[in-house]
């Protein structure tokens, strides 16, 4: 078993970067996972909008939600504060804007519910009795 984490360090970890609170807890392939899923989902809504949906003065509302992704969301915010959308995303003929900022919603709530598995993980170990000592051989 993993060396226990305070909780604070977990929650952290695993809002900073979507499946790091899992990863120090020593699940590595469910981080794994996770990590693709939500990157995949946030990056998918950021093509889908023109890379043009994060943004805290256009986006209000939308932007209290994508903050849950941590990094992702703040990186995606640096690098694209100067875009503008001069155009509607058409894919298919479907605009895709609104789908984008869905997405990209949707991935930061998902890594929240991640954060929230990482937090009943700390809290079952605490719960669980610590291993007893093994007895000494005798000499």
């Amino acid at each position: 078993m993993p060396r226990r984490l305070p909780l604070p360090l977990v929650l952290f970890l695993g809002w900073l970067l979507p499946g790091a609170g899992h990863f120090v807890l020593g699940r590595r392939t469910q981080a794994a996972v996770f990590f693709v899923a939500i990157t995949a989902t946030f990056l998918g809504g950021m093509a889908l909008a023109d890379f043009t949906n994060v943004n805290f003065e256009r986006h209000r509302y939308y932007f209290f939600a994508q903050v849950f992704n941590g990094a992702e969301t703040f990186a995606a915010l640096l690098l694209t504060k100067d875009l503008i959308l001069t155009r509607v995303p058409v894919f298919f003929g479907v605009q895709t804007f609104d789908i984008g900022m869905l997405y990209t919603s949707a991935a930061a709530l998902l890594n929240l519910m991640v954060v929230c598995s990482a937090w009943a993980i700390v809290l079952e170990r605490e719960k669980a009795p610590a291993p007893a000592p093994e007895p000494e051989a005798a000499a």
